[in-house]
């Protein structure tokens, strides 16, 4: 369960201004989005360089704004995804992707995606691993309108300690708004995360 807050300040306006006040009561409000999500995922093991890696995933966007029109939403996710060893320390992985985005309160932004992933994992040294994927995926909605949109994603794994793991992703992707009239927008970001085992 995530919850983000948001503190924004208007821009400086003429005190004299009778807007001014309303513009910094308005845009100086607390926004809030409560996001749940459930994800099942499983690996099976084909033969000895061959594994299906199917996941499931769902997830609901609670925007707790009055402008939430174009915000929540209910999104179902599913990856077909196959692993293959190329060497005993390279390996190659990709599948398709499916994704269904309902937006109860403004049906015609509803959207369908369609798109597949390939990427390679490969391991550093025994406490560190480097993962790099390229996703693709064409997105039609209700509408009518569609687009196709790319990513990349690089992901450095360190093992800390014997039941700790810090990982370090780095995204650069496109993206098209639902609320900007539909403009595309470039995606950068960096993230950092640590991970402990409570027990073994």
């Amino acid at each position: 369960l995530q919850t983000h807050h948001s503190l924004v300040f208007g821009p400086k306006k003429d005190p004299t201004d009778p807007l001014r006040r309303d513009i910094l009561r308005r845009s100086s409000d607390f926004q809030e989005s409560v996001e749940t999500s459930w994800s099942s995922r499983f690996r099976y093991a084909l033969n000895e360089v061959n594994s299906f890696v199917p996941q499931l995933t769902y997830a609901r966007l609670d925007d707790k704004t009055r402008e939430d029109a174009n915000t929540d939403r209910d999104t179902l996710t599913l990856n077909v995804a196959m692993d293959h060893d190329l060497t005993s320390t390279w390996v190659l992985f990709g599948g398709y992707a499916f994704k269904n985005v309902s937006l109860p309160k403004n049906e015609l932004r509803n959207s369908k995606s369609n798109g597949g992933r390939i990427g390679l994992r490969h391991p550093l040294s025994e406490t560190e691993n480097l993962e790099v994927v390229f996703t693709g995926q064409h997105t039609a909605f209700e509408d009518g309108a569609d687009n196709v949109d790319f990513g990349f994603e690089g992901k450095w794994k360190h093992l800390l300690g014997p039941r700790t793991q810090m990982e370090i992703t780095y995204s650069d992707s496109q993206a098209t708004s639902y609320t900007a009239q539909r403009r595309r927008f470039r995606g950068r970001g960096l993230s950092l995360a640590v991970e402990h085992e409570l027990t073994p």
